[in-house]
This record gives C-alpha cells, sequence and structure tokens, in this order.
C-alpha cells in the first residue's frame, strides 16, 4: 500500500518523519538568520543618520596651502560636501575690513543656493559700486559682497553676508578649515 498523499513520508521522499523534522529546523534557522542579517544592515544605516554621528560634528578638517596664493587672489576648494572661497586680501581690502581682520578671508561658495563668484578689482559684477575694490558676487540675486563678505548691493532677500566656516592659519603657509 502506498503513503497516502501529502504525508510526510511521500513528501520526504521516503525519509521518516524525523528527518522531515530536522530539515525544517535547519531551514527555519537559516530563515531567522537571514532576516536578522537583513534587518541590521538596514537599521545601521537608518540609526547613524537620526542620530547624527559625524555630521552633527561638521566635516573633518582640511589644511589648504596658502602660501602661494597672491594678494587679491581668491582659490575654490571643495571642503565636506560644499566648496569654500580662500581669498588673500590685499592691503586695501583688509583696511576696508574690520579692526583685526586676518590677510585670508574665508566664505562658502554658495549663498541661497546658488553659486557665489570672486570677482577681482578690475571686473566689477553687474550693478556692483564704481568703486568696486574686488569681492564676490551672487549671480542669482544680484547681490555682491565685499572681500569681507559683507553685502553692499542688490539681492533684494539675499543674505546679509557671506557664511563662514571655521578656519585657523597654522603659520607655515597653510589654513586648516574646520579647526577655528
Amino acid at each position: 500500500m502506498a503513503p497516502a498523499r501529502g504525508s510526510a513520508v511521500a513528501d520526504a521522499g521516503g525519509a521518516g518523519p524525523a528527518v522531515e523534522s530536522t530539515r525544517r529546523r535547519h531551514l527555519r534557522l537559516a530563515l531567522s538568520a537571514l532576516v536578522w542579517l537583513a534587518l541590521g544592515f538596514t537599521a545601521v544605516p537608518f540609526i547613524a543618520s537620526v542620530s547624527g554621528g559625524r555630521g552633527a560634528a561638521g566635516p573633518a578638517p582640511m589644511r589648504v596651502r596658502v602660501g602661494d596664493l597672491g594678494v587679491g587672489q581668491a582659490r575654490r576648494v571643495p571642503w565636506g560636501g560644499r566648496a569654500v572661497w580662500i581669498l588673500h586680501r590685499s592691503p586695501a581690502q583688509q583696511a576696508a575690513a574690520s579692526a583685526g581682520a586676518l590677510r585670508f578671508g574665508v566664505f562658502y561658495a554658495d549663498a541661497d543656493g546658488c553659486a557665489v563668484v570672486y570677482r577681482g578689482p578690475g571686473e566689477p559684477p553687474r550693478g556692483a559700486p564704481a568703486d568696486w575694490a574686488g569681492g564676490f558676487w551672487n549671480p542669482c540675486s544680484g547681490a555682491s559682497y565685499d572681500a569681507s563678505g559683507r553685502r553692499l548691493a542688490g539681492g533684494a532677500g539675499a543674505a546679509g553676508q557671506l557664511e563662514r566656516p571655521p578656519f585657523h592659519l597654522d603659520g607655515r603657509g597653510r589654513l586648516a578649515l574646520g579647526a577655528g
């Protein structure tokens, strides 16, 4: 007499019920392990994004060589997912800045979601004051900023000054971003 269709003996290919329960136990353990592994791979990035982690402290510090940057010249460098302008101020720009201003001005290269452009003393942007001494210009809003990052003209609704990242000069011709 043949075993009934659907019975444990028929499904196991002639093996007994003990073999069937061992197979199921192994499959259940393997499936549980895969589920926990997938849950772990999903949870770790989520928890890292919610807790802030490294992003809350800001990007890692970076050193930029500025010894070769001539007076009145600017350099744009990427740092922490944003671009940063480093400007070697001329004596006139430094005098126009607040008392105790450093030789170098450091500003984020975006304002109000638009890239800010550096324009030297001989190349004033549209709508800049007649005595343009060099500075930054936001082509989206039309705002112009001096070498200290203060808004001079234009750009209704634009920021009053450019945002500055933390920085310091190390005295060896290098500027350290993110270590102010």
